[in-house]
């Protein structure tokens, strides 16, 4: 039980306890930001270089990047328990494209990863832009797929 007339731990706790758990806090906060600052820095540095050779890059969920002739795997659930589990190769990474559309508004095409499964059918799927500066630095990704 809190001393008589206060509410809560806070309000009993003298106020340089207060004072010293905010600047834990605050720290602690501080922390974290520099954290992902730098991480981020790092993750744009990556994405740069990658960039610079002029190719398109796509990566699954896991930032593997997905290669022409690399294997490929795709999980779903198929039905209330049972998960199905398909393989494949990629046959192909198509390049971004760009195009106006009839009111002069820009479209942008995302790249696609065209995979040939095992079981013999092809499939093409769709990608999306993840990266920071959408133009500049483009960052495809590939989720419904995996690399192995």
């Amino acid at each position: 039980m809190y001393e008589e007339g206060y509410a809560s731990a806070e309000e009993w706790m003298d106020f340089d306890e207060q004072e010293a758990r905010a600047a834990a806090d605050a720290e602690e906060a501080e922390r974290e930001a520099a954290d992902y600052e730098n991480w981020q820095a790092e993750r744009e540095l990556e994405e740069r270089e990658l960039r610079s050779d002029g190719k398109t890059h796509v990566f699954d969920v896991r930032e593997k990047e997905f290669v022409i002739g690399g294997r490929v795997r795709c999980e779903w659930q198929d039905g209330p328990v049972r998960i199905r589990i398909e393989y494949g190769t990629v046959t192909e990474i198509g390049d971004p494209d760009g195009d106006v559309d009839d009111e002069g508004r820009m479209v942008g095409y995302n790249p696609t990863v065209t995979v040939r499964w095992d079981n013999g059918t092809k499939e093409i799927l769709s990608t999306y832009n993840r990266s920071t500066y959408y133009m500049d630095d483009p960052w495809w990704e590939c989720e419904e797929i995996e690399v192995v």
